[in-house]
């Protein structure tokens, strides 16, 4: 089995397996998308690939490529193999999705891992035992005496804030100066000079608390998510925020177009009215 070093490679010359036996959850999908927007295509796993009729076969990198598809990411790492046989090429595209070592979950939550990555974010699940009903109501019982010790003392202050956005999030009409009740924005509440760091909302793990400005220009889901659920934009700490942008084509039916920036625009009135610095999206 020959091989060479790692060369870049446009993702349009190469030519993904029909047959390929792995798939993925559109959930893991977003997992991985996020992966590569905050780390990169990792080098040190490079596309393999292999020769065969004047073509370039994927045989491992499968789900990576689409994720780059996702973030327009034209080149990608890759390795090319040279004269395998077809049960060398199969041996590649299985062994590279076989895990043969599993998690020690003891050390993972004993240790300061979870200070440093946040397991939910990036799709590792940590298994609960199974607990009695009365180590149940225990667990419920402290869980409870901790989150009154952990509301009194670590953080009164975040508490009344979380409390005073809840406050804010009224069933409302807000004034508008159009036919279609579109809301205004507040002047004095728009953004000036931009405030470092400036992230995708996430992108990053939720665990980060020291982004300044946050901008919407990802994937249309994260909107869906703001909208049913804004405070924890909020609750991030940051200063300022980039109005929603959603996606809206020529072959976009008008009526869902309106509702779409309707709701973009209700939704960054409403951060306004909580306190916080919002850019005008003209897109």
């Amino acid at each position: 089995m020959e091989e060479i070093e790692i060369v870049y490679r446009k993702i349009s010359d190469l030519t993904l397996l029909d047959d390929n036996p792995r798939k993925i959850s559109k959930r893991d999908l977003e997992r991985l998308v996020d992966s590569i927007r905050i780390n990169g295509f990792w080098k040190h796993r490079p596309i393999a690939l292999s020769e065969r009729e004047g073509k370039l076969y994927v045989l491992a990198g499968h789900q990576r490529i689409k994720a780059a598809k996702k973030l327009k990411i034209s080149e990608v790492p890759t390795i090319l193999y040279h004269n395998l046989t077809e049960e060398q090429e199969a041996d590649i595209v299985l062994r590279d999705n076989i895990n043969n070592g599993e998690w020690d979950f003891e050390k993972l939550q004993l240790g300061d891992w979870s200070n440093k990555a946040d397991f939910s974010f990036i799709g590792l699940d940590i298994p609960v035992e199974d607990k009695q009903p009365e180590d149940e109501e225990a667990a419920d019982e402290e869980q409870e005496d901790n989150e009154k010790e952990e509301g009194s003392e670590d953080d009164p202050i975040a508490d009344e804030k979380e409390d005073f956005y809840r406050s804010m999030l009224n069933d409302c009409l807000y004034e508008s100066n159009n036919e279609f009740d579109i809301p205004n924005l507040l002047l004095e509440e728009q953004a000036g000079k931009l405030l470092l760091p400036f992230a995708p909302w996430g992108a990053d793990s939720r665990l980060r608390k020291d982004v300044a400005t946050y901008h919407f220009y990802v994937d249309d889901y994260r909107f869906e998510a703001i909208w049913k659920d804004p405070i924890k934009v909020l609750t991030s700490g940051v200063k300022a925020l980039v109005e929603p942008n959603l996606s809206v084509y020529d072959t976009t039916p008008i009526a869902y177009g309106l509702q779409q920036i309707y709701k973009k625009r209700w939704i960054s009135r409403y951060f306004q009215e909580c306190g916080i610095k919002v850019y005008a999206d003209l897109n």
